[in-house]
């Protein structure tokens, strides 16, 4: 179709390709509106002609849209609600928890661990194992949860001014111990798996971060509607695939694709982007990540809402195909939009203009919120002209659009609230901490909605990180209380335990005979000695001076 010189010069915008996004301010414009149907204006974009009036031609000059629908289509609705999965035990935060951060994960973590601490402190290290690796990272939870991710190590577990959980579950030495030898991989065939496609750069957590995934794919079946957007893992060391983004709260990180439940957040699929993978960059690379991510949904009839990086005419052809449908933002550098529905001053406000596929389900929309400005939308999920009957008259696509689009911002907002994450030069632990938040909170989305009375009021989230990191480091505390060393620990952190464990027992070895000391409440002169203890404060009392109680009455 031709178009006059003067019509190419209005609808091509002067700033670029201006990213279409944000479509709150569309709320903000308090003008009626004019009473010119959304549609008068296309007629001047076309010949006269009945054969092809209703014909609008993208900027290609191939693509047609239709001003009204072809066809009577019913879209298929996704019979999918977000729900957990029925194995999933929901009787203890613990245990739900450990449904995301794996028996298998553990096993791996451990033994890597240990492997760095004998190779770098050979006799002076002693063996971790997976419960007092569970204890570390419930200790950086509940330092998520008290803010204190970035407070010193030694004012964490300070005698006097540090919280009880920290001293009463380990050492501090032993604490910086494992965050400097915790690693995720075997350090002796890294070099060889960095030379596979399918691990290359991230060959140090790549295995822990599948199996991660596939935690979270298994564990919660996603609702009917899922975003697509990329998250950032802050993070300023050394790093061949950390990226700047200006646009986003922390602006240097790695970037992790992500598929979250529009509805609550939920985290199902994700994927670490390492750079570029040749010299010449990576053509259709949006449309290649997306397909990855949506690769577990297939078939499912499910809508896939993305921002205009990954929305193009293209995805939502191969995305229909897979019985799945899209919604976005359009670029308006895109060749299949129409040049009447790009920004122009003739337009009048709140007006919309559409153009839809004969031969695939798709329609375009042009919505102008304030003048000289245009919101194109894609999408497969609508085919009609529907727009809301109150100013500012939005069309349905950008209703639904606005109500699906913040699933994965939504929840780098929860995790940076609470963030486990502590100041690391190792990229790895860094996207370990990731997945420790991820995993908290979607172990929270299970268990709250398996459970929905046991959080009540605000915060409910704090609690649950609260209750939850207890239950990871009581094993760890019990232990500690019941072992040989515990009389030789200092008094204020036996103070701490006892605040897990009341009556801690301590075991005392068969063949050790307890050495018999002065009373310490008798006289000096009367030289009386007894083997007995006192079971609060461990000093040594004659039978003169202490008292027997049942288990009962104690």
């Amino acid at each position: 179709m031709d178009f006059s010189e003067e019509q190419e010069n209005d609808w091509q915008s002067e700033d670029g390709f201006e990213s279409t996004d944000d479509l709150s301010d569309c709320d903000d414009v308090d003008e009626p509106m004019n009473s010119e149907d959304s549609e008068v204006s296309e007629e001047e974009d076309v010949e006269p002609s009945t054969a092809v009036s209703q014909i609008i031609y993208g900027k290609d000059n191939l693509t047609e849209w239709h001003k009204n629908p072809q066809q009577i289509v019913n879209i298929p609705q996704s019979p999918f609600i977000g729900k957990v999965h029925p194995n999933l035990p929901t009787h203890s935060l613990k245990a739900v928890f450990e449904m995301f951060v794996t028996n298998q994960m553990l096993d791996r973590i451990v033994k890597a661990t240990n492997e760095k601490g004998n190779n770098k402190y050979q006799q002076d290290w002693v063996d971790t194992d997976a419960t007092e690796l569970i204890s570390w990272f419930g200790l950086h939870l509940r330092a998520g949860v008290n803010r204190d991710g970035f407070r010193p190590v030694p004012e964490l577990f300070s005698m006097t001014d540090g919280p009880a959980i920290y001293g009463a579950c380990m050492s501090r030495t032993r604490f910086t111990l494992i965050k400097e030898c915790i690693r995720f991989d075997n350090a002796m065939t890294r070099a060889q798996r960095k030379s596979y496609d399918s691990e290359g750069k991230l060959a140090p957590i790549k295995e822990i971060f599948d199996l991660f995934m596939e935690s979270c794919n298994v564990n919660y079946e996603i609702g009917k509607n899922v975003t697509i957007d990329e998250a950032i893992v802050p993070f300023r060391g050394r790093c061949s695939f950390k990226v700047f983004m200006p646009q986003k709260p922390n602006k240097h990180g790695i970037k992790i694709w992500s598929l979250c439940d529009s509805l609550n957040a939920y985290l199902s699929n994700a994927q670490i982007y390492c750079g570029k993978t040749s010299s010449t960059p990576e053509r259709g690379q949006a449309q290649r990540v997306v397909n990855d991510l949506v690769e577990g949904i297939k078939g499912s009839w499910r809508n896939v809402t993305a921002d205009n990086f990954f929305t193009s005419v293209g995805l939502c052809k191969e995305l229909l195909q897979k019985n799945l449908t899209l919604l976005g933002t359009l670029r308006k550098n895109k060749s299949e939009i129409p040049p009447s529905f790009q920004a122009s001053k003739e337009r009048e406000l709140y007006s919309t203009r559409f153009g839809f596929s004969k031969n695939e389900r798709m329609v375009i929309s042009s919505y102008v919120p304030k003048k000289r400005k245009a919101v194109i939308m894609l999408s497969s999920l609508h085919y009609s002209k529907d727009t809301d009957q109150t100013p500012p008259f939005k069309p349905n696509m950008i209703i639904d659009y606005n109500k699906s689009k913040s699933g994965v911002d939504s929840l780098d907002q929860v995790v940076k609230n609470y963030s486990c994450r502590r100041s690391s030069s190792r990229w790895p632990l860094q996207i370990f901490y990731w997945i420790l938040d991820v995993a908290a909170y979607n172990a929270s989305v299970c268990y709250m909605q398996e459970n929905p009375t046991i959080f009540q009021g605000s915060q409910k989230r704090r609690k649950f990180l609260l209750q939850l990191s207890e239950e990871l480091v009581l094993p760890q505390i019990k232990r500690r209380s019941q072992s040989e060393g515990y009389q030789k620990l200092h008094k204020d952190c036996r103070i701490k335990i006892q605040a897990f464990v009341p009556n801690p027992a301590s075991v005392i070895p068969a063949n050790v005979i307890a050495k018999r000391k002065r009373c310490s409440i008798c006289p000096t002169r009367t030289g009386k000695k007894t083997s007995n203890t006192c079971t609060h404060c461990h000093i040594s009392v004659c039978n003169e001076h202490a008292n027997i109680v049942c288990n009962d009455c104690l």
